[in-house]
């Protein structure tokens, strides 16, 4: 299994109409992070439910209160088991990731009843065929990596364009067109937040911003978040990983020629 080793070390699709989005919270931090999410995709908070496409509740407990007819997303912590009345309803687990919660209202928005967060990828086989010509701009320093980043992306059918630090994959993001940039995050000149954040200010078009890194704390993903980022990958990066998390962001139609 090819894996980057370790070294010391988003909007996100925007929905497709206006989603508002009746709040059942009280944790004063997730509520914040929510905040963020609902601006980064194009949705807003309701004040009620008259006027609301989705309900996001902070527990099960409260998901049990709901009676209304609006499609509900319930945050769950790691190691709650989910209810039969949860089970109905899109289960997000805690830590919350800013991707899981964009997806999961990206659903509703496609009229989608239920989605769940822990829903099994897809096949090497149909990922790879997702991505074929996908073109995907790596920012690494590190040789070694690049090697390994650059095998792994051939082999899901992609294009690569490497750049060896932040100020070179800003160059090379106003000079080409991509549909993913992979952002190691500690880099030499100018690091993976800075290049994020000068990529979002200089690019009119939302383009998926991936960072690796090496760190898996508390917060961290909140930091890339915050830098403009859309999701991130801890190292060592799978293959699979990898795969999952592009095929989120820049999966793509198969060919009329693969379609069933």
């Amino acid at each position: 299994r090819a894996e980057l080793p370790l070294k010391p070390v988003a909007p996100a699709t925007p929905v497709a109409t206006p989603l508002r989005v009746l709040v059942d919270m009280t944790c004063e931090r997730e509520l914040a992070f929510l905040q963020r999410v609902l601006e980064h995709v194009g949705a807003s908070r309701s004040s009620g439910a008259d006027d609301a496409h989705v309900r996001l509740v902070g527990s099960t407990r409260a998901a049990e209160t709901t009676t209304s007819a609006l499609p509900c997303i319930v945050l769950m912590d790691a190691t709650a088991i989910a209810d039969d009345a949860a089970k109905s309803k899109t289960i997000l687990r805690r830590p919350l990731r800013s991707w899981a919660i964009a997806s999961a209202l990206r659903a509703v928005d496609r009229g989608a009843a239920a989605m769940s967060s822990a829903a099994p990828p897809a096949t090497k086989t149909e990922g790879a065929s997702t991505l074929r010509g996908a073109r995907v701009l790596v920012a690494e320093d590190n040789p070694v990596n690049q090697r390994i980043a650059t095998r792994m992306l051939a082999n899901l059918g992609c294009t690569v364009v490497l750049a060896a630090n932040g100020r070179e994959a800003v160059q090379r993001f106003q000079t080409a067109t991509f549909d993913a940039v992979l952002m190691d995050c500690q880099m030499p000149e100018m690091d993976g937040y800075q290049a994020t954040r000068a990529i979002r200010e200089q690019s009119t078009q939302r383009i998926p911003v991936i960072a690796m890194t090496a760190h898996a704390m508390e917060g961290d993903d909140r930091k890339c978040f915050d830098a403009g980022m859309d999701d991130y990958l801890t190292k060592p990066v799978s293959s699979a990983s990898l795969q999952a998390t592009l095929v989120r962001w820049v999966g793509r139609p198969k060919p009329e020629s693969e379609l069933g």
